[in-house]
């Protein structure tokens, strides 16, 4: 049982980190700015969604088919049906209809990062409303 003056003294470390801009997330975006960027690919991330209790997670990049063409042959991405589930699974996190996706899944060396740590997969989709979205998943272990 947490007692009251557990709680006070752990407030000041959070509205530190509040202050500061802090993220609370997995880690997976700046993994994501890193991956991307070890092979020669800058973005600007404009949203995140990486709860911190869980694996997977999504940045929002500006729509740039020059961009995203860097994406896809950098990772070796493969063209995903539209009506693949997947597609079906990654829209709804977004919201949106995807009008292009792209992925890589499995045990590619590209998927390695910096600490040894390794993604399940990484998908790029764009919807029709002209978002670009980059998601990945952690692999277990």
């Amino acid at each position: 049982m947490l007692r009251r003056e557990g709680c006070l003294k752990a407030m000041p470390a959070f509205l530190f980190a509040v202050a500061c801009g802090c993220a609370f997330n997995n880690g997976l975006p700046g993994d994501l700015v890193t991956l991307l960027g070890d092979s020669g690919i800058g973005i600007h991330v404009l949203e995140e969604h990486a709860p911190f209790d869980s694996r997977a997670g999504f940045v929002r990049i500006a729509h740039d088919e020059a961009l995203e063409a860097r994406i896809v042959a950098a990772f070796d991405l493969l063209v995903i049906d539209l009506q693949d589930p997947v597609s079906f699974d990654l829209a709804g996190r977004v919201g949106g209809t995807p009008s292009a996706l792209w992925g890589i899944t499995g045990d590619s060396p590209k998927l390695l990062l910096e600490d040894g740590g390794r993604f399940l997969h990484l998908y790029l989709m764009v919807t029709d409303d002209g978002r670009a979205f980059i998601f990945a998943e952690y692999a277990y272990g």
